[in-house]
């Protein structure tokens, strides 16, 4: 019987009134389950995107690297990044965070864009469609990544920004 079964059977005799099994031993079958599921192996990169970043004058230059999931090919895509988006976003973590330390997320500093350039957009709109790449990319997401290799900011996978600097 696999661990999915044993779970399955334990909540079938804790319907019925019968269980055969302790709550000791059903934690058990839970935690192998929970390992079995983290060996779970997914086609693809495996792994973040690869990303170099480079200052060239006045711009910054993001070069990112993604797998194909099916032909394995590794393409790269290159962005031009203005310096005063950086120093932009630089400002308005400044802002938001006057203390080294302190917290905000992404989804303030995209409010804090969005009036700043006079967006017709809202917050939510932001991460998706064409104005992911038209605003998303080259004012806010780039730009962090720029900050967080600068050491200014830590950035969270979750949209926490850390003020570092």
């Amino acid at each position: 019987m696999n661990t999915l079964e044993k779970i399955r059977e334990y909540f079938k005799d804790q319907h019925n009134y019968a269980a055969q099994i302790t709550r000791k031993e059903f934690a058990e079958i839970v935690e192998q389950a929970k390992a079995e599921a983290r060996e779970i192996i997914t086609e693809g990169w495996q792994g973040k995107d690869k990303i170099d970043i480079s200052k060239v004058g006045t711009d910054w230059i993001i070069k990112e690297h993604r797998k194909e999931k099916h032909s394995k090919e590794i393409a790269q895509q290159t962005h031009i990044i203005p310096e005063v988006n950086v120093a932009n976003l630089w400002i308005m973590i400044k802002d938001r965070t006057p203390n080294v330390g302190n917290k905000t997320t992404s989804r303030d500093l995209a409010s804090d864009i969005i009036l700043k350039h006079r967006l017709k957009i809202g917050v939510s709109e932001m991460w998706g469609g064409e104005n992911r790449h038209k605003y998303y990319f080259p004012l806010l997401y780039y730009c962090l990544k720029i900050l967080e290799k600068t050491g200014h900011i830590k950035y969270g996978a979750r949209g926490d920004v850390t003020r570092l600097r």
